[in-house]
């Protein structure tokens, strides 16, 4: 019956709304850019919220290449213009794109650019709605004689970015480097600093952050004659060089060292690999150094990676986020083909992994074009062009954590496998659990782009995780929870065996899982929940920074919906301004034949609040008792568990708010008396007020006076206002002594001490000033009233007011 009923939901939402095909990740690849032209060898950047900016060469214009870009969100969706926004359309070439995060949900790009017949470099920032923030078409670089090209770009730190290229100028090949600034205007000398002029030729700069605005570059170095050597220089953030003079050499052995690739060491150096034929003077092998901010080689001049008897190339460096860094090549260790291996080598230049590196993938056919991401851990996401369906290649992927392991599949999976040509990928986290890889795609005839995510647990295209959109106080309670949303598992869906529930985790602290009566689960999986599960769960989660533990709270059936939400507790509130942060996790179940998956969304923390004040305090009655002294008394308020105390405010005047210069004391209980009371008329109200600090609005307002203010001469009206009635107390007749500012009707409401209304009447078109208003005692069919107190209310221009009296018969 449950399958029919959502089946039937399932058809009627179908015929309401149908989602754009565009707003999710699809199998193979969303379309990034489809045109006339061809789009070549993208550049990937996070934009900070969960998607990605890309930016890539364009033939579209059909005369030369262009730079256009697009964005998209968490979900593939594409937020610029259809098929990307233009970045430079000038005349010329512009091509070999670059780009690196502005830091505020931009991009900066940086290209070679032929617009004045000459190769020159150029740059140009987009904001996160894809508008150029400098001048049209760029800002100008470098416009120096000859050749520029095979531009590099990092950013600064602040906004901008530093540029290094390969440079022609002095008639042999230099590398320089300049820095643009945040509003895009080009810092240090113009055309570039040098970097290194020295004899022989210096090619392919690759560049890193140096974590205090400026950067450290790497090259291939042939100044030494007929030998490649590599060297590198440190940059501060003015343009000035740091190290020795043309660079500090890296790796000078008797052979051949090139091709360096170059990570942060998170400490303000770098570690360097590059390709290196120093064990047989032919075939290359992958080595790797550490140079510290002074420019010194802690690991002395390369430690070995690999040293397979067969050539090592295409390789490519990500930090591991612990002062190491994880290195993937291809290996003709076969002797046929090309295959993947990776390695980490730790801070100190140890190698972590299996002698001459992991297997990534060493299916039949080569492997090549190989891209690296940081897995946001000590890890990191592999992915190459692969060659096992045959000459096309297709796009496969594969992680590998900080050990080396990997719950991807062995050899990779699958991040596009359509028809005919996928190549040159790019890879890039989106920081929030998975990566996203952009590529050139000839499926449908011309070269188009795609991109693909992938999630990091399994390796699944898309997101078959869910997100939590929000997580916030659930408003209009009295606190003890939040209101979770989160988008559903892409793989919530009517056409796949599909998710069937979702469960909700609230993380706790050790001391509460070791008393928790649960059953403990793997490090690896949360207990398994079933969806008509009930109790208590406990999930234990290794982490790198210890154990995690998560409590189930609750579970939500899955019905192939965009979003769900739903109440989850807390167990403590947010209490005067100090947040109570809780962490909470979804998972989605899914049953794949035998097997089910958890895909676990990213963690976020929220706090409760009880956002609803105690009613306001009813039935306050004042009496003087003696000189100098009031007797208050109120209803106690029974129906709010989490009351704090009553606020008592007195005012000298007609008129008194709960406001500070009228507060006098807090009570614990429903009555007080006031022993400091001056003698003349006085006003009181009294609110209540919780644990959380929230506050009711005033009781009725209940006015006090001295025996000589009753009767007699008083001064005049200026507000309602009732003195105690007298006699009080009485056995058969009292008279209540009300005063009118100006002509009004009076209501009276007499209520016994449970709050029941026991007799009502009203004087219509009552004159301005003091009357006595008899009252014989009974109630409103003519019966005497009991013995006991009795409350009466006055209501008159527009103002009401509560006093006691009492019977005594």
């Amino acid at each position: 019956m449950r399958y029919l009923a959502v089946l039937l939901l399932f058809l009627a939402s179908f015929f309401v709304h149908i989602p754009d095909a565009t707003a999710q990740w699809v199998h193979n690849g969303v379309v990034v850019s489809s045109t006339n032209g061809s789009a070549y060898a993208p550049a990937v950047v996070p934009d900070g919220a969960g998607g990605v900016i890309i930016a890539w060469q364009d033939s579209r214009n059909l005369s030369d290449n262009d730079v256009y870009a697009q964005r998209l969100d968490a979900s593939g969706m594409p937020l610029w213009t259809a098929h990307g926004v233009p970045v430079s359309t000038a005349a010329g070439a512009q091509e070999s794109v670059d780009a690196v995060s502005d830091g505020a949900g931009g991009v900066i790009i940086a290209w070679k650019d032929v617009r004045s017949g000459s190769e020159d470099i150029y740059v140009q920032r987009l904001d996160a709605a894809g508008v150029p923030q400098w001048a049209a078409n760029g800002v100008a670089l470098c416009t120096a004689t000859d050749t520029q090209f095979l531009v590099e770009l990092e950013t600064d730190g602040a906004g901008g970015a530093i540029a290094t290229w390969t440079d022609f100028r002095n008639g042999n090949w230099d590398v320089y480097a300049r820095r643009v600034n945040a509003a895009g205007s080009p810092q240090w000398t113009a055309d570039g600093v040098a970097v290194c002029t020295a004899a022989g030729s210096q090619l392919e700069p690759q560049l890193v952050s140096d974590g205090a605005g400026g950067a450290i570059i790497t090259w291939d170095d042939t100044r030494a004659g007929s030998v490649v050597h590599v060297y590198a220089q440190r940059i501060n953030s003015a343009g000035t060089p740091l190290w020795t003079a043309n660079g500090a050499l890296v790796s000078g052995n008797f052979e051949d060292q090139y091709n360096p690739r170059i990570t942060t060491d998170g400490a303000g150096g770098a570690i360097i690999a590059w390709q290196d034929e120093r064990i047989t003077g032919t075939v290359a092998d992958i080595f790797a150094a550490r140079v510290d901010p002074f420019g010194m080689l802690p690991w002395g001049d390369g430690v070995e990676v690999t040293s397979f008897s067969q050539h090592q190339q295409g390789h490519a460096i990500v930090s591991d986020g612990a002062g190491g860094a994880i290195i993937a090549w291809e290996s003709y260790v076969s002797g046929i083909e090309y295959d993947i291996y990776a390695q980490r080598i730790g801070s100190g230049g140890v190698p972590l992994w299996t002698y001459n590196g992991l297997p990534v993938c060493t299916v039949s056919g080569s492997q090549e074009r190989i891209d690296i991401a940081s897995d946001g851990g000590n890890g990191a996401v592999i992915v190459w062009e692969d060659h096992r369906a045959g000459i096309n290649p297709d796009l496969y992927a594969r992680a590998l954590d900080g050990y080396g392991t990997s719950a991807w599949q062995f050899d990779g999976v699958p991040l596009c496998d359509a028809n005919f040509d996928q190549q040159f990928p790019a890879i890039a986290a989106d920081g929030n659990g998975g990566v996203v890889v952009a590529w050139s795609d000839q499926r449908a005839g011309p070269i188009d782009l795609y991109a693909q995510r992938a999630e990091l647990r399994y390796g699944y295209w898309g997101r078959p995780e869910p997100t939590i959109a929000s997580a916030a106080d659930n408003p209009g309670d009295q606190g003890g929870s939040v209101l979770l949303r989160w988008r559903a598992s892409q793989r919530d869906r009517f056409d796949l065996p599909g998710i069937s529930h979702y469960s909700v985790w609230r993380s706790t602290d050790d001391a509460r899982a070791g008393a928790a009566a649960a059953p403990v689960a793997s490090t690896a999986d949360p207990p398994p929940v079933a969806a008509d599960f009930s109790g208590a769960a406990l999930w234990v989660r290794a982490t790198a920074n210890g154990p995690e533990y998560w409590e189930w709270i609750a579970n939500q059936d899955a019905f192939y919906q965009e979003s769900y939400s739903i109440v989850a507790p807390t167990r403590q509130d947010e209490v005067a301004g100090v947040p109570a942060p809780h962490a909470f996790k979804i998972l989605a179940h899914e049953y794949v034949g035998p097997q089910t998956r958890t895909w676990e969304s990213a963690a976020v923390t929220a706090s409760s609040l009880d956002n609803l004040a105690p009613p306001a305090p009813i039935q306050l009655a004042g009496e003087r008792a003696g000189s100098g002294t009031v007797f208050l008394n109120w209803k106690a308020e029974t129906s709010v568990a989490d009351l704090k105390f009553y606020r008592v405010y007195r005012s000298g005047a007609e008129e008194v708010t709960p406001t500070a210069p009228y507060f006098l004391v807090t009570s614990d209980s429903p009555s007080y008396v006031d022993p400091s009371a001056p003698g003349g008329a006085l006003h009181y109200v009294v609110t209540a007020e919780d644990v959380h600090g929230n506050e009711s609005p005033p009781s009725n307002m209940v006015g006090v006076f001295d025996a000589t203010d009753v009767g007699g001469d008083t001064p005049p009206v200026t507000a309602l206002t009732v003195r105690p009635n007298r006699p009080n107390p009485f056995a058969g007749a009292t008279e209540l002594q009300i005063g009118l500012p100006a002509d009004a009707d009076v209501s009276v409401e007499i209520y016994d001490v449970v709050g029941r209304r026991v007799n009502a009447f009203e004087l219509k078109g009552a004159g301005a000033g003091w009357k006595s208003v008899p009252f014989d005692g009974r109630d409103a069919n003519g019966a005497p009233l009991a013995s006991g107190v009795y409350f009466y209310r006055v209501t008159a221009a527009g103002r009401t007011v509560t006093n006691k009296m009492v019977i005594a018969r």
